[in-house]
């Protein structure tokens, strides 16, 4: 069958004083082909503390149409050479909601190069 998906985001960052970032990822995807047709929403907020490039402890809040979560987050950057980062995220997202996992456990490392 043919699937198709068409989607739309908005990212928004904003420094709200010395040291604090504020951004917000809202995200609109319509689902549409072989499949039931779907409107999906997502929402995801961060207050992040900018202590050093190493460590920025963060605030992370997740609305979608299935879970309701918040909770804490570390990031990081690190040097690896000239031109090549690592870029890591380790976050504990809490629900909100029955229908939303009692705790979650989320890892990003993304390498630029």
């Amino acid at each position: 069958g043919l699937e198709r998906e068409a989607s739309i985001s908005l990212l928004i960052e904003k420094e709200l004083a010395q040291r604090w970032v504020g951004t917000i990822n809202a995200q609109l995807e319509y689902e549409f082909g072989d499949i039931d047709t779907e409107l999906e929403t997502a929402l995801r907020a961060q207050l992040r503390y900018l202590h050093s490039p190493a460590l920025e402890p963060a605030l992370d809040l997740y609305l979608d149409d299935q879970d309701y979560a918040i909770g804490p987050t570390l990031l990081g950057a690190h040097r690896l050479a000239p031109g090549r980062q690592l870029r890591w995220e380790l976050g504990l997202p809490i629900g909100l909601t029955d229908r939303t996992p009692d705790v979650g456990l989320r890892l990003s490392l993304e390498l630029e190069f």
